[in-house]
């Protein structure tokens, strides 16, 4: 383990930033990785020796934990989207307490539609926006 100054502030550095790695430098770390495990040494040693996290070594040397990881980070994505939508749900409600609120029964619905007078204009009325005849300004003064 090294400690470097970076920003003014010494910082503990591991050795080589996998997130930055070729692939090709990747695959020499997983497979000198391989080797240190089949001749017996144990995992948080071999992090130690080529400067990575031992959740890494774990990941790379077994592949049940490797499956087992892949699977939970499967799942805890599921449950932060699912937690998610769940809030914006609940913000929605909060903001929008008028939207929240459960429809009229169907009944009710249909007597309001009953209401309206019938629609007596001709097409052309329609098309050009002619107002219902009574409800014009003019056939109300008059």
């Amino acid at each position: 383990m090294l400690l470097r100054a970076g920003a003014g502030v010494l910082a503990m550095h591991r050795g080589p930033n996998l997130r930055y790695a070729t692939p090709l430098e990747r695959n020499r770390l997983i497979g000198r990785a391989l080797e240190m495990r089949a001749a017996g040494m144990q995992g948080q040693a071999i992090a130690d020796a080529l400067g990575v996290d031992r959740r890494t070594i774990c990941y790379w040397t077994n592949p049940e934990s490797a499956a087992k990881s892949r699977a939970r980070a499967r799942v805890s994505g599921r449950e932060a989207r699912k937690a998610a939508r769940k809030r914006e749900r609940d913000l929605l409600k909060q903001h929008t307490p008028h939207m929240a609120e459960p429809r009229p029964p169907e009944a009710d619905y249909l007597a309001r539609l009953a209401e309206i007078p019938p629609d007596t204009r001709t097409t052309t009325a329609r098309i050009c926006g002619d107002p219902l005849p009574g409800r014009s300004a003019l056939d109300r003064r008059g």
